[in-house]
């Protein structure tokens, strides 16, 4: 963290990004939301796109020509950017290495699931980002944690829906009775 702070480009700071972004991901791959993985299919990562730029042109439009600073896309993707000397690179190796540089290869908009703009605005203070991971300790440490995990899958009752109405106790007597006698 320190490092990116320390830099005055903004064009200098994506390499620290894309290399936190990707170590955030890999984290999470263990992660299992409702019996699926995170972040298995697609094998997800932030690659650098700077000063690359992506050409397209969607149900016979017109050509769009964007040059995002950074993108997420697949492993296959990054692969195929990458060149042919790493077509059978794994994950870490991708994530950690070449998706800090410019891609040897342009992307295609098909490959982006998700454009990235960095924006430096001015130089970031050592002193208050250690401070704001001091305070950050102090109010994780204070919130109690619930004795029992949450439960996130879909609720196996099922509802009832049937079609006729049921008159209910709120209605005027009059109706009920008339929906009951039918």
């Amino acid at each position: 963290m320190s490092n990116s702070c320390k830099r005055d480009l903004e064009v200098d700071r994506y390499e620290h990004f894309v290399a936190a972004a990707n170590e955030s991901l890999k984290m999470l791959k263990p992660l299992v939301v409702q019996g699926r993985g995170a972040n298995i299919e697609l094998d997800v990562l932030f690659h650098r796109n700077d000063p690359k730029e992506i050409y397209g042109s969607g149900n016979n439009g017109p050509l769009t020509e964007r040059k995002p600073d950074l993108i997420v896309t697949s492993m296959h993707s990054a692969r195929r950017a990458a060149g042919p000397p790493l077509a059978s690179a794994n994950w870490q190796q991708i994530a950690s290495e070449v998706a800090l540089e410019q891609p040897h290869y342009r992307f295609q908009w098909y490959d982006v699931l998700c454009a990235i703009e960095l924006q430096h605005i001015a130089k970031i203070d050592e002193g208050d980002v250690d401070a704001l991971c001091q305070q950050r300790s102090v109010i994780m440490t204070t919130i109690p944690v619930p004795p029992h995990p949450v439960k996130t899958g879909p609720n196996p009752k099922k509802r009832n829906m049937s079609s006729e109405s049921m008159p209910s106790a709120a209605e005027h007597p009059a109706k009920r009775a008339k929906s009951e006698s039918l």
